[in-house]
């Protein structure tokens, strides 16, 4: 189930992130194999400003949540916060807390180590500021 979570928590991290400049920090630590790169020297301040969003609006609104039904069932939205705190031992929200400021995520290119992973996981790698959360960090990855 979570192969289908990354895609769209890309797609969140698109809408809402501003591509931040090379120099930050957390990019530094993506390898070069890595073919695509979102970077983003906020994550806290990026998804507030997603909740506050129309778009985030939106997905909330009691009236559309017809609407949003087969995408949230697709991505089994609605259990994402049992996956996270099975994968992390943290919930949704405590994972959030961690994540203190900027944030780089590498995505790999090379496919066919996708496709032939045991577990359909994404290739891909995390960097990112956890100022005084680096104890938890380590606990949840």
């Amino acid at each position: 189930m979570m192969k289908k979570t990354i895609p769209f928590a890309i797609f969140f991290f698109l809408l809402a992130a501003p591509i931040s400049a090379v120099e930050n920090p957390a990019v530094q630590a993506i390898p070069s194999k890595c073919g695509i790169v979102f970077v983003t020297d906020d994550l806290p301040k990026v998804l507030d400003g997603l909740e506050q969003s129309g778009f985030g609006r939106m997905w909330r609104d009691p009236e559309l949540q017809d609407l949003w039904k087969p995408v949230r069932d697709e991505l089994n939205f609605d259990n994402w916060n049992e996956e996270v705190l099975g994968s992390t031992g943290l919930t949704i929200d405590e994972l959030r807390q961690i994540f203190t400021g900027g944030v780089a995520v590498g995505v790999s290119l090379n496919f066919e180590n996708f496709k032939n992973s045991p577990d359909d996981s994404a290739n891909f790698v995390l960097a990112a500021h956890v100022a005084g959360k680096e104890k938890q960090a380590r606990q949840a990855f």
